[in-house]
């Protein structure tokens, strides 16, 4: 998917990991977004409990069933507040906002942020919106609260690594096995190959995502993203046409503003 991976690692902050980072409102339905001063409120409906709840893997997801109505129950409604934004912005062509996913950012805009304000901790958070679209936040503090029943958390939670399935995959390979998959192998596993030597401060993988990138067809998409992230963290201006003239070959807001985040780390280093 075009908002890709989450780039840094997940945070200490209970709430943000369990709620953010593991992305429990995946496929939930958003119904409000409000801005009050720098405080982002959003306010979302929670997929995974009111369909567990109705049997709708077992009743079929028809839109047009009772349990979707439930979406709507201030049971599944959770109101999550982003404080202290620094940035904030949200692109789509609907009104009609559901979560797809969300992922953390290490972005030249966080960069530029936490370099203005060096006394506290800034998130760059994006979630991916049905049709293409995204909702922007860097904030520094994460709320969550639903009007009926207490948050509960995991005890025991899980700390993902950044890159996971690609760490998994090739952490006992050697770095020349890693390259060589990189170079000749199945377009996904290639993906992982590169986001593997890029967890590894390598940059072995930057002339073979040029290469990708320059093509005309790109087959995987997942490849491309791959490939585009790997020029952001290596290329120089000399890259920059390149990921320029891909930006304007897309049309989804999501897909641009991937290519954009890579464009403005190279020119954040170029300026630093």
């Amino acid at each position: 998917m075009w908002n890709f991976k989450h780039e840094v690692l997940d945070s200490s902050d209970k709430n943000i990991r369990f709620f953010l980072y593991n992305d429990f409102f995946h496929d939930g339905r958003i119904h409000s977004i409000s801005l009050n001063d720098n405080d982002v409120e959003l306010v979302i409906s929670c997929e995974r409990e009111w369909a567990n709840d109705f049997n709708l893997k077992e009743n079929g997801y028809h839109p047009d069933s009772e349990a979707y109505k439930f979406q709507y129950s201030d049971k599944y409604k959770y109101r999550l507040t982003f404080f202290d934004c620094r940035y904030f912005i949200v692109e789509s062509e609907k009104n009609d906002f559901e979560f797809i996913n969300g992922r953390f950012k290490q972005s030249a805009k966080l960069l530029e942020v936490a370099k203005s304000d060096k006394r506290k901790k800034y998130h760059h958070y994006r979630i991916q919106l049905n049709e293409g679209g995204f909702i922007d936040l860097i904030f520094n503090r994460f709320a969550i609260k639903n009007g009926i029943k207490p948050i509960h958390l995991e005890r025991m939670m899980h700390r993902k690594r950044v890159f996971e399935f690609a760490k998994n995959q090739f952490e006992t390979w050697s770095l020349e096995s890693v390259f060589q998959v990189a170079k000749i192998g199945d377009d996904l596993d290639r993906a992982a190959a590169l986001n593997y030597m890029n967890c590894l401060n390598e940059s072995k993988g930057l002339e073979i995502a040029k290469d990708i990138v320059s093509k005309s067809n790109h087959d995987d998409e997942e490849l491309l993203i791959s490939s585009i992230y790997t020029i952001g963290l290596w290329g120089n201006q000399t890259d920059l046409e390149s990921l320029k003239s891909l930006y304007f070959e897309q049309t989804k807001s999501i897909e641009k503003r991937h290519i954009l985040d890579n464009i403005e780390k190279i020119e954040f280093r170029s300026k630093s």
